[in-house]
């Protein structure tokens, strides 16, 4: 490493800029957040409209 002071403050700028596209494109780097549990979805929501309207059986008659 460089004990130039230029130098060692432009590495800095370059990795803050590397750290914040990878949080871009990479967002699930970030530090993990509270989740809120009224947001979550009982799967039995999703499945028992899914069971009453025959869309198992359609599944099923695929295999």
């Amino acid at each position: 490493m460089s004990t130039n002071p230029s130098v060692y403050a432009i590495l800095l700028l370059f990795n803050d800029f590397i750290v914040s596209q990878c949080l871009i494109y990479f967002p699930f780097l970030a530090a993990p957040q509270e989740i809120d549990k009224s947001e979550l979805i009982d799967p039995v929501d999703i499945l028992t409209p899914l069971e009453k309207s025959g869309f198992w059986e359609g599944v099923k008659a695929t295999m």
